[in-house]
This record gives C-alpha cells, structure tokens and sequence, in this order.
C-alpha cells in the first residue's frame, strides 16, 4: 500500500540536543516510509539536518499555540497532496508501522471517523491508557479498536476532508482543549473516535501524579492550569460545551489547588487555576497575559 498521501504534522519547541538529533532520526524514518512530513518550529532551533520535509515557523519563533500550529502544518500538508494526516509533538515516539496500521483501519471506517492510539504514560510505564472505553466495535469480529469519548493530539488521525469539514483546531485555546474541542465537534457532526488498543504509543503527559485518597492530579509545568481551567470554562460560557464540562472542571480546579501542594508546588498552581477561572469567565483568548 501507498502511504504518500499520509502527512505528519509535529509541532517542537524546546530541545535538548539529544532530543534533537532522535527527532531527526524519526523524522528520516518517516520520510523513508513514504510520509510526507512537516514540522512547525516554536523555537529557533536548528533542524537544518533533516531533509525531505517541510520546515515552518512564525516570524520571530512566536509561541502562537497548539491549534496554530498544527494548522499550518496541515494547510502545507494539503499543498504536497495529503488526504490524511496524524499530529505528533516533538515526544510522540510512533513508529511508521503504527501510523500505516492506524491508516489501514481509518480506510475501513467512515469519513468522518478519527483514531488515535493507547498510551504508555511516561511517569508509569507499566499502565496503559485506553481512554474511556465503551462497548461499540465498528469493525466486526475486530475487537482491537473500539469507540471512545475522545482522543489527545498527540497520535490524532483523521481524513484531510473531515478537518475540512468540522473546522480547524480552535487557534484561540493556545492549548489546553484543543484536541478534545476538536473531538467534541466532530461528534455533534455526526462523527465518532476510536482508539487502537494495538497500536501502544510512549507519551509525555506532564512531570508525574500525586494524589491523596479517591483524588489524585497529573503534575504540569504550573502555567499550563491557567489553560487547562480557562478554556474549558470558556467553551461552556460559550455554549460550545455542555454544562458538566464545567462541574468537571472546577471539581479538577478544586483538586489541582488542593494536592499540589504535596508535590513541592507549594500554591503557584492555586494563582494560575483562580486566573483561569477568571478569565473563563470572561471568555478570553490566546496566551495568558500576565
């Protein structure tokens, strides 16, 4: 099978040099498996070893977000002919296997279906993610892939026409809720997600997890609870989300400000969460002004 038409978007920023040269060596691995590929630079780091592939930036490495992107990556994507595509970051380890196993069950399920795999979490090697697993195979006699509520970025496939058709990812959330607004759309269109139990991707979701009876919280870099509490907020004072959406997220809100403290974090979460609030409230957009 061809697997040309199949575009790699991945979004870097920071990097170390040995992190560096293990995204060349994937991105080459790529392109030899026939990908195409293009990688949106947010920081001013030197990939001129990479070849093959499309290299985009904002003037001046402006951190314009996520959404942003992976946007551009795919509008580049669509420029070289790709009619599907998968967003990776700079940590995403998927193997080209994955990714054309991924593409032969996308072949087989409607147009407007999107797929991502199970996650190996860094911080506990030994637990596997399914996502939130519900009982409806699309593919008979093929339990391997089933439906989901919604799958992360990192590892998202879809068809170019149903990006096309739902929409872009939401420039304004910068991050936090990009994925899953995006999900959220393509399910009142109609579509549906799945996830690939087969197909086990390392993933990087924050610096760990600390928790104190029934209650516990993944561990980010403090700023990112400004988004991961204003956005979705946002989307509900919108009418974009449903209402639960915000009883869930002042319940994590609660949690965060409470259990961070355990880890070190002493009450710098607890300043980002009440902002994120407020500032949900107030439905504003783009990166966080401080």
């Amino acid at each position: 099978m061809c697997y040309n038409k199949v575009g790699i978007s991945i979004v870097v920023y920071e990097l170390t040099e040995n992190k560096k040269n293990e995204l060349v060596n994937r991105i080459d691995e790529y392109v030899f498996s026939g990908f195409m590929v293009s990688v949106f630079m947010n920081s001013s780091i030197d990939m001129s070893l990479v070849d093959s592939c499309i290299l985009l930036s904002d003037e001046n490495y402006n951190n314009r977000g996520l959404g942003y992107a992976h946007n551009r990556n795919i509008e580049a994507l669509i420029s070289v002919g790709c009619n599907y595509y998968i967003t990776l970051d700079q940590d995403s380890v998927c193997l080209s296997d994955d990714i054309k196993k991924m593409y032969d069950y996308l072949l087989h399920l409607p147009k407007n279906s999107i797929v991502g795999p199970a996650l190996n979490v860094q911080y506990n090697k030994r637990k596997i993610f399914y996502y939130d697993r519900s009982i409806k195979y699309p593919l008979k006699n093929d339990h391997s892939i089933y439906s989901v509520k919604k799958v992360i970025q990192s590892g998202m496939m879809t068809s170019i026409d149903n990006w096309l058709k739902i929409g872009k990812y939401d420039e304004t959330l910068f991050i936090g809720e990009v994925d899953y607004e995006f999900c959220y759309r393509n399910k009142i269109n109609g579509g549906e997600c799945y996830c690939i139990k087969t197909v086990v991707m390392p993933h990087a979701v924050g610096c760990g997890r600390v928790g104190y009876g029934l209650f516990s919280v993944v561990l980010h870099n403090p700023v990112r609870y400004y988004y991961y509490t204003r956005n979705p907020v946002r989307l509900v004072v919108e009418k974009r989300y449903p209402f639960r959406v915000f009883c869930f997220a002042i319940i994590r809100a609660i949690t965060v400000s409470i259990l961070s403290p355990l880890a070190g974090k002493k009450f710098v979460c607890y300043r980002y969460v009440i902002k994120g609030l407020k500032d949900g409230f107030m439905c504003v957009k783009g990166p966080l002004c401080e």
